[in-house]
């Protein structure tokens, strides 16, 4: 798959990276404000952050599976080229959940924040996941 170096997987994946990042520092930082086991919490979310890296590697893998399989396998063909439809949505996902973790813990922190922020991180990732869901036909029976 021919993926330019700031095209939207690019992005996609700095966007998941960097909300990682942001989760993973305001989690350290609550810990520490709220004198609790940082290492325990710290652990179980980088555990968490790498099964997510794994289930976006397994996203990209399958892009790249059906783009070939489609291309050469004249039974799949599809009227146009296929793009990719999984890694961006997982990303995409994955980003609007480490962005919704990162402003709770925030809160945590004593940061002011409006109500109806999370309530469009919930909504976005909601709406992510139903296309994943109508994408494949599937009732989201996992």
């Amino acid at each position: 798959m021919e993926v330019p170096v700031w095209g939207a997987y690019w992005e996609l994946l700095l966007g998941w990276a960097l909300a990682m990042a942001l989760d993973t520092a305001c989690g350290v930082c609550a810990a520490l404000r709220e004198r609790s086991a940082l290492w325990e919490g710290l652990r179980a979310d980088l555990w968490a952050k790498a099964g997510m890296a794994a289930v976006a590697l397994v996203a990209t893998g399958a892009d790249h599976l059906m783009k070939y399989a489609m291309e050469h396998l004249p039974l799949l063909a599809l009227p146009g080229e296929y793009q990719g439809l999984l890694c961006p949505l997982v990303l995409a996902w994955y980003a609007l959940v480490e962005l919704r973790a990162a402003g709770e813990k925030a809160l945590r922190l004593g940061a002011p924040a409006p109500k109806w922020l999370f309530q469009l991180l919930t909504a976005g990732r909601d709406r992510l996941e139903a296309a994943g869901e109508a994408s494949s036909g599937s009732d989201g029976g996992g």
